[in-house]
């Protein structure tokens, strides 16, 4: 299991000293989103923040350095702040696949979002409410993407209908 957060003090204490949150069961990986947010109250440079995002979201080594290496060039001060960082923690290149492509707690907060107002309940009513809310916000969104669906052919469309006059003409 992988538990994103911020670097709050509290979590980070929680996690480290709980028993049942060690690796191989789990593993405590940083927010890239809010560890970016802390890096731009530091260092207070856009170019420098975007940079950081990059080098955090990259699944491959070369391109983590390559980034790391500009940032470095630019700001020595900015390098350090992100090499004191343990890279496990909040990069996808050095992660070993915990993150499963998730970077930030943005499901978490979405989640949050639908659960407001339910968060004290039993677990039963709790269960039960998740799904009602779940299966509503989906059927929104389901009559909201209809409405968006059109029958004229998509450029998808266009290309396979070249691609089926082709194949008649060439056989």
């Amino acid at each position: 299991m992988c538990l994103i957060s911020d670097r709050h003090g509290g979590l980070i204490k929680a996690v480290r000293e709980g028993p049942d949150f060690v690796s191989p069961h789990g593993v405590h990986r940083y927010c890239l989103r809010h560890v970016c947010s802390n890096f731009n109250s530091s260092i207070k440079n856009v170019v420098l923040k975007n940079l950081y995002w990059q080098a955090g979201s990259k699944y491959q080594l070369r391109k983590f350095n390559r980034i790391m290496e500009e940032i470095k060039k630019q700001d020595a001060k900015a390098f350090a702040y992100l090499d004191q960082i343990n890279k496990e923690k909040w990069t996808a290149s050095h992660d070993g696949g915990w993150r499963c492509g998730i970077l930030t707690t943005n499901m978490s907060e979405c989640i949050n979002g639908v659960l407001k107002g339910a968060r004290r309940l039993p677990v039963s009513a709790l269960v039960e409410i998740t799904l009602e809310r779940i299966v509503h916000y989906f059927h929104v969104r389901a009559i909201k993407g209809q409405k968006n669906v059109t029958k004229q052919p998509t450029v998808d469309g266009f290309r396979m209908q070249d691609v089926h006059i082709l194949a008649t003409k060439s056989c």
